[in-house]
């Protein structure tokens, strides 16, 4: 009697979970990460919501899924800055070309004159948002490519006509981000 306790156990904490993580559990934490990234634009959060809904996808039926994967893409798109080029990735230290004593990546407070320290972190500024921009357009890419597959995967007829327009209409005026290779 006890050999099977505990396998009958097991499988019911299982059900239990599995239960009790079920779609509305996982919409509502998409949502809190979701609101976490539109509100700081901390990227880990954007990445953490598109875990939630690609980690599980059974979970969620397939209408709800593509709501939540275009809602990511949409708003990704939004903090993506188009002034920046993304035809050169960014560097991984960076310095002062007027100042080549002054080695890339070394301790800002080491510099001894102000104006050159202030404009070398001013140089160490831009280019980690360089690399942010970097990476928030690799994530995109990542869940535009990823979403593109769920649709051709998940729906067809009507179905997946009205999916495909919903996709296209999500990723209007963000089709001249480029693919990034950070």
């Amino acid at each position: 009697m006890k050999i099977f306790f505990l396998p009958l156990c097991i499988l019911l904490s299982i059900a239990i979970t599995a239960q009790g993580y079920g779609q509305d559990q996982m919409i509502s934490k998409f949502k809190m990460l979701l609101n976490d990234f539109v509100q700081s634009g901390n990227l880990d959060y954007a990445s953490a919501a598109w875990a939630t809904i690609s980690k599980e996808p059974a979970k969620l039926d397939n209408n709800t899924a593509l709501e939540m994967r275009l809602e990511i893409i949409k708003a990704i798109s939004a903090k993506i800055n188009p002034n920046v080029n993304l035809d050169k990735p960014p560097a991984l230290n960076v310095g002062l070309s007027d100042r080549p004593d002054i080695e890339p990546g070394v301790d800002p407070g080491s510099i001894k004159n102000q104006d050159d320290r202030k404009r070398y972190e001013a140089a160490i500024a831009a280019n980690e948002e360089l690399k942010r921009q970097f990476a928030l357009n690799a994530l995109l890419v990542t869940c535009k490519e990823n979403t593109e597959d769920f649709i051709k995967r998940e729906f067809s007829g009507e179905a997946r006509k009205a999916a495909d327009s919903a996709f296209s209409t999500a990723i209007k005026g963000n089709d001249d981000t480029k693919q990034a290779n950070p």
